[in-house]
């Protein structure tokens, strides 16, 4: 079950409240809010409980929101991403699990969220920001692999469904996935 389930504000409400309903295999996700004591109360609640855990996307929450797009071309947004994807791998390796799961970045980097919905910043120009590719996107894939790697961690990249016919996601098409797959294939 995914901690978004609770609508606790803290993780380790959420993950509470969810151990004591019987659920011993739990997704961290987003939606919740950062606090200093976040990981010691999530090594609690896995030895209290024998949880085990899969780390999702956006988790753990950062001090500072930021806009999490492995495929952004702009380098304060790569920036903040992988940094964030770092800290994220020590965590997971710190709560014993073994995979991280994200989604697969947006073509363009100008997105926030409102109401827990993605949507494009207002007043910033296509030249400011351009577009992301595919490129950028394997380019991402590759980091991320190397990241892993030597951590004796998984990256799975979730597909993830249009937004619109102008901001959408790698991988929301059959055949972007397709492709996708024929990419990875024979990577180590």
């Amino acid at each position: 079950i995914s901690s978004s389930a609770s609508s606790k504000q803290r993780i380790g409400d959420a993950v509470s409240e969810l151990a004591y309903a019987g659920f011993r295999n739990i997704q961290l996700s987003g939606g919740t809010e950062y606090y200093r004591k976040m990981e010691s109360d999530l090594v609690f609640l896995k030895k209290k409980f024998k949880l085990r855990y899969l780390i999702h996307n956006y988790f753990p929450p950062a001090r500072k929101n930021i806009v999490l797009n492995i495929s952004s071309n702009d380098a304060r947004i790569r920036q903040a991403t992988f940094t964030f994807v770092e800290d994220v791998l020590r965590l997971a390796k710190k709560l014993g699990s073994g995979l991280y799961t994200m989604h697969p970045g947006f073509n363009k980097s100008f997105v926030k969220e409102e109401g827990g919905v993605l949507v494009e910043v207002k007043g910033r120009s296509a030249k400011e920001f351009p577009k992301n590719t595919k490129d950028d996107f394997y380019r991402a894939i590759d980091l991320l692999a190397d990241m892993s790697r030597g951590k004796r961690m998984r990256i799975g990249i979730e597909n993830f469904f249009p937004v619109n016919r102008h901001f959408h996601s790698f991988l929301d098409s059959t055949h972007d996935i397709i492709q996708f797959l024929r990419y990875v294939k024979d990577k180590p």
